[in-house]
């Protein structure tokens, strides 16, 4: 039988050709068993959710993508999947594994340009904040936090990966304009992942977060080749350099100083912006935790 395929309509009302294996496939949105039936396309469906991050830009805006689901279950898989479709050649540097590797290549990164064909992309690994702790996780909600803010000016795509979506605080994950949850149908079987948007025509002012609807769920076999043997080396070498921090005593330091680096970078983006923050301002700022002394040796060091 061959297979069928149908158009996939994008939020913006662009229509993507996918292959469909279930046009109802059942998607729980509660634990208390209610369940919305959505298609259920092959790998093609990466291209659909690729036209639904690149159409972002192209409104010249900025597309914060979280990808949740269990450790093991293929969240890296459908990052560098669905970032090669986006870019075929997405480099394995645009990966940050360490808050400064990322502040780097956020700078670095151009300014999204639809029209020109220009979707930069940067992905914060799990493997990050898996070793350095919930500190760290911390850490890195609030410096991505302060980038998202830039992010909507500089129109990136900006992968973030957490194997819970709560273990991101509401503010980073209520950020995120597509959700993407990993599952596994099977022990050792990489599965398929469900795609939710939030629709601004579903949320409410009263609810204290978004709601997130199903548009479809597709699958994915694993990814091979040399781009993916490069991330598997790079993820290597971080975790050896961090057990080596670790079994040295200085794996707080590496954190201060990606710690210090970021706020020194927020600093630099809003003069850029002319929008200068003093370290007094920073102080007050709870997610930062800091006082203005520190804050103060943190910018004159």
């Amino acid at each position: 039988m061959d297979p069928e395929y149908i158009k996939a309509l994008t939020p913006g009302g662009k229509f993507v050709r996918a292959r469909v294996l279930d046009r109802e496939w059942p998607v729980k949105q509660s634990n208390f068993g209610h369940v919305n039936h959505v298609p259920l396309f092959d790998e093609t469906g990466k291209t659909v959710v690729a036209k639904f991050i690149t159409e972002r830009i192209d409104h010249k805006k900025d597309c914060p993508v979280l990808v949740t689901g269990d450790r093991g279950a293929g969240k890296s898989t459908v990052i560098g999947s669905i970032a090669l479709e986006i870019d075929p050649k997405f480099p394995v540097d645009n990966v940050a594994f360490r808050l400064t590797d990322f502040a780097a290549v956020f700078d670095k990164n151009p300014q999204g340009d639809g029209e020109n064909g220009i979707y930069p992309q940067i992905s914060m690994d799990e493997a990050g904040h898996a070793l350095y702790g919930s500190e760290w996780l911390k850490q890195e909600q609030r410096i991505i936090a302060k980038q998202l803010i830039i992010s909507r000016i500089k129109q990136q795509i900006i992968w973030m990966a957490v194997p819970k979506r709560k273990q991101f605080n509401n503010q980073v994950r209520d950020m995120a304009y597509i959700w993407i949850h990993v599952l596994e149908p099977r022990e050792y079987l990489q599965g398929y992942a469900i795609v939710r948007v939030a629709p601004p025509d579903m949320q409410s002012e009263w609810l204290p977060e978004k709601y997130w609807a199903p548009r479809f769920v597709f699958t994915f076999p694993s990814l091979t080749g040399e781009w993916w043997d490069a991330y598997e080396k790079k993820k290597i070498t971080f975790v050896n350099e961090v057990t080596a921090e670790t079994a040295k005593g200085k794996g707080r330091t590496k954190e201060n100083d990606s710690r210090d680096a970021a706020i020194r970078r927020l600093v630099e983006d809003h003069t850029k912006l002319h929008d200068p923050i003093s370290a007094r301002e920073l102080s007050t700022d709870p997610s930062i935790g800091l006082s203005h002394a520190q804050i103060s040796r943190i910018l004159n060091a």
